[in-house]
């Protein structure tokens, strides 16, 4: 463990773990454990229930339930308990206040980080020695990494992938640092595959990964990374270009894949240029349908079923089953039976993007080699905003929850939003929070001397932002510059 110190604002660095390639480096009062944080809320948590504790009857004592380092913090104060009457323990907790999502409408440090408005100042950041390309949080804020690896990678804290396979998981704690590393299973692929994606239902976790020798895989695991099943296409060889995975709030699991191939996991789907198969918790398939259209990303709809982010040009009358011919990119809505709800043609021609969605509408992100447009609607389809953001995009991310919306672009050119250059150097990394209205909440940037090979990022349930991807440069969002080390590069951002 090395100590470094590094200034942010009023918050000071605190430590930074070094792994083989990685290291962790906090900064902001939301960085995990820092100076200050109570050392007792794990005890004081655990009586909370006061089963087996004996105490004076009307007796009272401090309490707090929420995350260490988080009570005296912003709006989070400590609450009371009193023995009960008849001496066999402690009452609930009254009067405590746990960190909630951050308001950017509002003054107040909800989340208890230690910043008060919604500024996108970076928490921690670290290296990974993986090359990875998807990011998730669970319920508990916990983050999960996949990508392409191999055994024996070192994440620090001990923690060393073992096993056999080229795609590795890794578990960070909401702090940053690594809690278990395991490989998956390449059965008999050598190379890191065309996509790989995570998914999770608030605790367990899917991986699944399209490659070009063995067709495509899903895994399920829990929390410890254990695997609970894995399903495969049927037909070795039947690799797709694109597969993308959400879990419904109902549990069940969609996996999108473009082009289809036929029995996909066993379904009844059929070859066409796109899939979406539905599986069940258990990983029994629920049902098939097949598309005319190609598929960019898929996102879970809050009221059920999925939202399917595409491309029809050049399929001649190509149909996903919704109203009006597709004349290029499009964004549609799915219910939980298949059926298209609604649906929005966009940009012609070959369109890059991603979709997301969250209790306050629909998002997408997307460009052509050019600016980037981002599209808000409401659950229904009805449209909220539009708004264009200045570039050359190459790559781009879409995210959203709690505190709004979050758009990660990668552009060989400055990046100008509402007329204001971002950055002035070309090769740029630029981050934008967005209100669900689509209000400029923050914007940030970095200069990188050369392009992103890949971008992702998701919003946690306390509306942190976590940014991941791979640079040829160190990136620089306020935290100093980070160089990826040969591989990746993550950071965790206050809303």
């Amino acid at each position: 463990m090395r100590l470094l110190r590094h200034a942010l604002g009023p918050a000071l660095l605190v430590a930074m773990s070094c792994g083989a390639r990685g290291g962790l480096i906090l900064g902001g009062a939301g960085g995990g454990e820092l100076a200050g944080a109570s050392s007792s809320s794990s005890a004081v948590s655990s009586a909370s229930s006061g089963s087996g504790t004996t105490c004076a009857p009307g007796g009272q004592r401090a309490c707090y339930d929420g995350p260490p380092g988080t009570s005296g913090i912003g709006a989070c104060v400590a609450g009371t308990q009193t023995c009960r009457p008849d001496g066999a323990g402690f009452g609930p907790c009254a009067g405590q206040v746990l960190p909630t999502p951050e308001d950017c409408t509002s003054p107040v440090d909800e989340d208890c980080d230690g910043i008060a408005t919604c500024s996108g100042a970076v928490l921690w950041q670290r290296s990974l020695p993986m090359y990875a390309d998807s990011v998730i949080t669970d319920a508990a804020n916990n983050i999960y990494v996949a990508g392409w690896g191999g055994a024996g990678v070192d994440f620090g804290d001990g923690v060393v992938t073992t096993g056999e396979g080229i795609w590795n998981v890794v578990k960070l704690g909401p702090d940053g640092h690594a809690l278990w590393a395991r490989t998956i299973p390449s059965t008999g692929a050598t190379s890191g595959g065309l996509t790989r994606q995570l998914a999770t239902d608030g605790v367990d976790v899917y991986f699944a990964a399209s490659f070009d020798q063995t067709g495509n895989a899903i895994v399920k695991l829990d929390p410890d990374g254990n695997t609970l099943w894995a399903r495969t296409t049927p037909s070795p060889g039947a690799g797709t270009d694109t597969i993308s995975i959400v879990v419904e709030a109902s549990g069940r699991l969609d996996v999108a894949m473009s082009p289809a191939h036929a029995g996909a996991f066993g379904s009844a789907l059929k070859e066409a240029s796109s899939g979406l198969v539905q599986l069940d918790a258990g990983g029994a398939v629920v049902a098939a349908k097949s598309f005319d259209a190609y598929l960019i990303d898929l996102a879970a709809h809050p009221q059920g079923g999925v939202v399917f982010f595409g491309w029809g040009a050049p399929i001649a009358g190509g149909s996903i089953g919704c109203a009006g011919p597709l004349t290029g990119s499009f964004v549609a809505a799915f219910d939980p039976a298949g059926g298209c709800a609604w649906s929005h043609d966009m940009l012609a021609g070959n369109v890059i993007g991603s979709v997301t969605a969250d209790a306050s509408g629909v998002f997408a992100a997307y460009g052509t080699q050019g600016d980037l447009a981002i599209n808000g609607y409401g659950l229904g389809g009805a449209s909220q905003f539009g708004m264009s953001v200045v570039g050359q995009v190459i790559t781009s991310s879409a995210s959203s929850g709690p505190g709004g919306l979050a758009a990660v672009v990668d552009s060989s050119v400055p990046v100008q939003v509402d007329g204001n250059v971002l950055s002035g150097q070309p090769d740029t990394l630029a981050v934008l929070r967005l209100g669900p209205e689509g209000s400029l909440h923050w914007a940030k940037s970095s200069n990188i001397a050369g392009n992103n090979v890949s971008v992702a990022s998701c919003v946690d349930a306390q509306g942190a932002l976590l940014i991941l991807g791979t640079s040829n440069a160190p990136i620089d969002l306020g935290l100093g510059p980070l160089d990826d080390g040969a591989g990746s590069f993550l950071v965790k951002l206050s809303p």
